[in-house]
C-alpha cells in the first residue's frame, strides 16, 4: 500500500483540475471508438457496411474506429449509433 507522500505520477497529475479534464475527455473519446469497433464486430459489419448503411464515408467510419476523427457532426454520430442499433442517451457525470 503506498503513502500518500509516495503518489504514483499518475495519481500526482490527475490532481491538477486541467490535467484530469483533457485525460478525461481523451478517454471518452478513446472509449467511444472502441466501442464502435467492438459494436461492429458483434454485428459483423466491415467499415464499408456500416458507412453504406448509415450514409457517410468510409473514411469518416474509419476515422471513427481510429480516434481520429475531429468534428463529428451530431447528425453522423447519430446515424452511425442508430446503425449498430443504439441511440444517444446523455448521462450526467457532475456531481449535484
Amino acid at each position: 500500500m503506498r503513502m500518500n507522500n509516495n503518489k504514483s505520477t499518475f495519481d500526482r497529475m490527475i490532481e491538477d483540475p486541467k490535467w484530469k479534464a483533457d485525460f478525461d475527455k481523451g478517454y471518452e473519446e478513446f472509449l467511444l471508438s472502441e466501442f464502435i469497433c467492438e459494436q461492429m464486430e458483434s454485428n459483423g459489419m466491415t467499415v464499408r457496411d456500416l458507412a453504406h448503411r448509415a450514409g457517410v464515408s468510409p473514411t469518416t467510419i474509419q476515422n471513427m474506429r481510429s480516434g481520429n476523427a475531429d468534428n463529428v457532426k451530431l447528425k453522423t454520430l447519430l446515424s452511425v449509433l442508430h446503425e449498430l442499433g443504439f441511440k444517444l442517451n446523455p448521462v450526467s457525470y457532475r456531481a449535484h
